[in-house]
């Protein structure tokens, strides 16, 4: 059985990495993880790969806390793709 994609929306901030790899660790049996950090190929593409791990994303988790406008971006996002 293939494991879920879990796409994580959150702040770039080292307490945010924390909670992300936290969540990766206890749930990888299950999901696959990734956030805007990972996996992207150049500067120029980073909107295009968010868009492309979001359409991909079986679940999208988003971390609201500190009202990042960033954050709420790539979740606005997620009810365009």
């Amino acid at each position: 059985m293939s494991k879920s994609n879990v796409f994580m929306i959150m702040p770039f901030e080292d307490a945010f990495f924390e909670a992300y790899e936290m969540l990766k660790e206890r749930f990888a049996d299950n999901f696959e993880f990734c956030h805007a950090g990972d996996d992207v190929n150049t500067q120029q593409n980073v909107l295009k790969d968010i868009v492309q791990m979001i359409c991909n994303a079986d679940v999208i988790i988003a971390d609201l806390t500190n009202l990042n406008s960033n954050v709420f971006y790539e979740l606005g996002g997620c009810s365009h793709s």
